[in-house]
């Protein structure tokens, strides 16, 4: 997922009640990083804000650039869900965090951060979003985007060739090793915990009426 994706933020001092998470989940290329720019855009109405756990990946700066290239990447301990975990509750408590910002084509984190406040609505996405237990429940809804493996690694081809000065071999191989394994052991079991399936675009405006939903029982609540 990019990191200058679109926000259509509110100013912390209009938040009426507490942030409703929605989780994003899935496999790398699915569509989720679509889906989150669809829903910021429909929910700007109501302030939403975005947060991806891609971002979160450990800080390897230690580690030479060819020891960077061999770590698997789509296990659960390559990210930061301390820290993940940590920004979710002060995102809660109506605080803004400062986001980490990840050089992928690198595999660094970049010095600089990217602001989050906590808006009406909080998006929040991520391969392996839903492997961690308490991440998974602080979701107040829970989505996982589904698409077919052939299709997923087309776009990831395609994608880290574009945007991150990869190889088309050295892609493949990657996918092969490392990737597909890891989706299926890792990301792919998570789709039990999901509360909503998202396949096709048909499936956007259901989520969006259930995250509206959330907001005005949410807003009734409190």
């Amino acid at each position: 997922m990019s990191n200058d994706i679109l926000q259509t933020e509110t100013g912390i001092e209009d938040l009426k009640c507490q942030p409703v998470f929605i989780g994003i989940a899935g496999g790398t290329a699915s569509g989720k990083t679509t889906l989150v720019n669809v829903l910021l855009e429909r929910l700007s109405d109501l302030g939403v804000s975005s947060l991806c756990f891609d971002s979160y990946y450990r800080e390897l700066a230690h580690l030479s650039f060819e020891a960077r290239d061999k770590f698997n990447f789509d296990a659960p301990e390559a990210f930061d869900t301390e820290l993940f975990r940590h920004h979710l509750i002060k995102l809660k408590s109506g605080e803004q965090i400062p986001a980490p910002i990840y050089d992928y084509a690198n595999h660094l984190r970049k010095p600089e951060t990217i602001p989050v406040v906590p808006a009406t609505v909080v998006l929040c996405d991520g391969i392996l979003l839903f492997h961690d237990e308490s991440a998974r429940q602080m979701m107040d809804l829970r989505i996982f985007v589904h698409a077919d493996t052939e299709l997923r690694f087309k776009r990831r081809i395609e994608r880290d060739v574009r945007e991150r000065g990869r190889t088309k071999d050295s892609v493949e191989q990657w996918w092969h090793d490392r990737v597909q394994p890891s989706h299926l052991r890792y990301c792919e079991p998570t789709r039990d915990f999901a509360d909503l399936l998202v396949e096709d675009r048909d499936t956007w405006s259901l989520a969006e009426e259930k995250i509206r939903a959330l907001v005005r029982n949410r807003k009734n609540r409190e």
